[in-house]
């Protein structure tokens, strides 16, 4: 409108015109927008299905990766159980040996022992015997406790004590010095000092165990043998005589575990039988496995059914797990598939 012209007004269907037009406008617009947002939509979807597909290829990568790396996984365990599996065999041959080694070198170390032993009891038999002639000695030295005496009543000169207080400080040092103490001048007792005798597991730091081990049990042997009546020393004899024999029975019994009875069985032996079938176990007084069906102890009825199912030889797993579950105890088991845990927890329970 321009200065100067009047104003115009519009009639009723110019009016509706104008309102209709800027409504097409309107419509126009949000069209406009709404297909400007759909084709976003499309193009972000498609990136979407660009990248799913890229990492799907990424999985499939790492996917075989991980098989592979599985692979080679189960082929160094393989390796590595046989190499273990070796290793034990030439560690339990190693066993043997140091068993054997070990057996005798303990019985020439008690055969030393004993004949040291003998010596020494031959050797105080002698001064007792010579002592009990002879009246007992006395424990002072009269000499130097004379002169102990002069110097300390008869005026004698005597050595200067040490100053026990110091000029510089305040403290007074009221312990007694050991240059103070006479007794062991003339008193024999301070002379020849008695060396202790710890029992029980007490020991001397700084000084080798064993020594002090051998030395103590000489001592103890003195004394229970002086203690002991002559019924003891022949049951003492008698038993020593029996710890010797089974020694020697059990130096030359190299036979395998399968060969022995069950009686004759020891500890070397059950722990080679468990080493041979791969039984490991924690716990606290667990009893021995089973070598077979037939030491069980089972009835005969639910014998007779094991051996018509068909388990003619017990299974790792139920030669240790049947002996526990006998005793009403607890136990868990972790074996192969089909390596009959089953029956070894419901053959107790029948």
């Amino acid at each position: 409108m321009e200065l100067g012209d009047e104003p115009r007004f519009l009639t009723r269907e110019e009016r509706a015109a104008l309102a209709l037009q800027r409504r097409a406008e309107q419509v126009e617009k949000m069209r406009e927008n709404q297909r400007r947002i759909e084709e976003a939509r499309k193009q972000f979807e498609a990136e979407a299905k660009k990248t799913d597909r890229e990492r799907e290829r990424d999985r499939d990568h790492d996917r075989n990766r991980d098989r592979s790396r599985d692979r080679r996984d189960r082929s160094r365990s393989r390796d590595r159980k046989d190499r273990d599996k070796r290793d034990r065999s030439r560690s339990r041959e190693k066993d043997r040996d140091r068993d054997r080694r070990g057996r005798s070198r303990s019985r020439d170390r008690e055969r030393r022992d004993r004949s040291r032993s003998k010596e020494r009891r031959d050797r105080d038999k002698e001064p007792r015997t010579s002592r009990s002639d002879k009246p007992e000695e006395d424990t002072f030295d009269l000499n130097k406790l004379q002169e102990a005496v002069k110097v300390r009543y008869l005026g004698m000169q005597k050595e200067k004590k040490k100053r026990g207080r110091r000029l510089h400080e305040r403290k007074f040092v009221f312990d007694w010095d050991a240059s103070e103490d006479t007794s062991q001048d003339y008193n024999k007792l301070y002379q020849k000092r008695h060396e202790v005798q710890f029992f029980g597991r007490g020991a001397i730091a700084g000084i080798d165990v064993n020594a002090q081990k051998k030395s103590n049990n000489v001592f103890y042997q003195q004394i229970m043998e002086k203690r002991r009546t002559e019924e003891e020393k022949l049951m003492e004899k008698a038993r020593l005589e029996k710890e010797k024999m089974k020694e020697r029975k059990s130096a030359h019994d190299d036979r395998h575990w399968k060969m022995k009875p069950l009686n004759e069985m020891t500890e070397r032996d059950w722990r080679i039988f468990r080493e041979d079938f791969n039984i490991s176990i924690k716990g606290g007084r667990v009893p021995k496995p089973i070598r077979c069906w037939e030491e069980c102890g089972l009835p005969d009825e639910v014998y007779q059914a094991i051996q018509k199912v068909g388990y003619i030889e017990p299974t790792p797993i139920q030669r240790q797990a049947i002996t526990i579950g006998l005793q009403n105890r607890d136990v868990i088991g972790v074996a192969e598939t089909g390596s009959g845990k089953t029956a070894a927890f419901l053959i107790p329970l029948l």
